[in-house]
């Protein structure tokens, strides 16, 4: 959002939006911190499945490519889900 104010001239909105972009990944940092893990953990109590933790990487870049976390966070994605995309569960169907 703040590149798109950017672009269209909106240089008050910009600044307000990276702000918010800002403070959101200082939270996120913040929250990560006591966990201990190498990567993003799907929750702050290390259990859940892989889903919103994998919104840092995609559709927003909030974490640059070359930070530790993503890389570990990739890796794990690969390993539980052997190179694929974490899939919901089948509720039943089979």
């Amino acid at each position: 959002m703040a590149d798109a104010a950017h672009v269209l001239g909106e240089q008050a909105d910009a600044q307000a939006f990276q702000r918010e972009a800002d403070d959101y990944h200082r939270a996120i940092d913040a929250a990560w911190k006591p966990t201990g893990m190498a990567w993003f953990s799907p929750s702050w109590e290390k259990v859940g499945t892989l889903w919103g933790n994998t919104e840092v990487l995609w559709p927003t870049e909030l974490f640059a490519a070359d930070d530790a976390r993503v890389g570990a966070l990739l890796a794990e994605v690969r390993e539980r889900h052997g190179g694929g995309l974490p899939k919901a569960p089948s509720a039943g169907r089979g």
